[in-house]
């Protein structure tokens, strides 16, 4: 992705090209392009910030059978779903495990990197509600002044004079493109 592919505010998203697979395995994605787009706020006049949250699904009874791998450390088992959210919070890094009033469980964290769940042992993740895999950040834009953020492909259909920018650029980000015409 080159800096003018993609324009915040008819300014250069990013100072330089971002050339990082997103797709590859524990990228932090969200994170790393929360940077990236920090690094030109000074001229587009918006802050990114990334985050990542994901919530177990819902089970009318809590029991778990065997431990689980939150980012690579493994989580004890757990008695009650409070017991699991302190096993969480005690053993696991990057990530804050919050008890829902509805029993599930969030896990969180404010600097979008990828949330994983592994289980190694059996079915103790399925037992409380998360299925195993690699859950991506997100990425929010706001305009410094409280404005509304316009992101765009630097194309000539959107009064750019090049087409250097695509809307596939603009997803590639996470982002769509909306005309209000």
């Amino acid at each position: 992705l080159s800096a003018s592919d993609v324009q915040i505010n008819k300014e250069n998203a990013l100072t330089q090209a971002f050339s990082t697979d997103l797709s590859a395995a524990a990228s932090n994605g969200a994170k790393l392009l929360k940077n990236a787009i920090n690094l030109n706020s000074a001229n587009h006049g918006a802050t990114a910030s990334a985050f990542n949250s994901l919530t177990s699904a819902f089970k009318t009874e809590f029991a778990m059978s065997d431990a689980f791998e939150i980012n690579t450390q493994s989580i004890d088992v757990a008695t009650s779903a409070q017991g699991l959210v302190d096993n969480i919070n005690r053993q696991a890094t990057g990530v804050t495990a919050t008890l829902n009033a509805d029993n599930t469980i969030t896990l969180e964290n404010k600097t979008g990197d990828d949330i994983t769940i592994g289980d190694a042992a059996g079915q103790g993740a399925s037992d409380v509600g998360f299925t195993t895999g690699q859950y991506r950040g997100f990425l929010s834009l706001k305009n410094n002044d409280g404005s509304a953020v316009q992101i765009e492909a630097n194309n000539k259909s959107n009064g750019f004079s090049t087409d250097l920018g695509t809307i596939t650029d603009v997803t590639r980000l996470g982002y769509n493109q909306v005309n209000n015409d």
